[in-house]
């Protein structure tokens, strides 16, 4: 990609330094996206019990990718670094030893921000997703949480139980 700047007389230098820093600004932008536009995918790498009316973290404990190095397994969530609206999408599989029902949640700061379809598991299981685009503020924290009526298992792989998400804009 290539930025043509025709020449221009500029008579206040403050002008002249506003311009300069705006250019700083675009070609930091063009020449890394990755960092000005996060994306990450994590996945549940051992399965994880869901006790009954528990309100409770999904484990997402293996990263697949993370581009600004914001996703903590410690905390099992993604630290925002970047302002901007997100796109947040969450496969979640149940192994289906119940018939539970229940519901996924995504939470932002620990506190309900929106939740998914309604969950009916059966011996054969059930896999439940959505996506949702969230507003976020610097070191918000995006976790998912899944609420079971009896107990039941994750069933956990890189294709199984995962969380997804990418910048989608300020």
């Amino acid at each position: 990609m290539s930025v043509l700047i025709k020449n221009t007389n500029i008579v206040k230098d403050s002008t002249v330094q506003q311009l300069h820093t705006d250019l700083q600004s675009i070609i930091t932008v063009l020449s890394n996206p990755v960092a000005s536009n996060p994306t990450f995918s994590v996945y549940q790498a051992t399965p994880q019990t869901i006790y009954a009316a528990t309100l409770t973290t999904v484990m997402f404990n293996a990263i697949e990718f993370d581009t600004a190095g914001a996703y903590s397994v410690s905390d099992n969530g993604y630290r925002v670094k970047t302002a901007g609206k997100y796109m947040i999408s969450v496969v979640v599989n149940l192994a289906g030893s119940t018939s539970a029902q229940g519901y996924l949640a995504i939470c932002k700061n620990d506190i309900v921000y929106k939740y998914g379809t309604s969950i009916t598991a059966s011996q054969f299981g059930f896999v439940d997703n959505f996506t949702f685009i969230v507003n976020c503020v610097v070191n918000d924290l995006i976790q998912i949480k899944v609420y079971l009526s009896e107990t039941d298992n994750t069933n956990s792989s890189s294709v199984g139980t995962i969380m997804s998400g990418a910048f989608v804009g300020a």
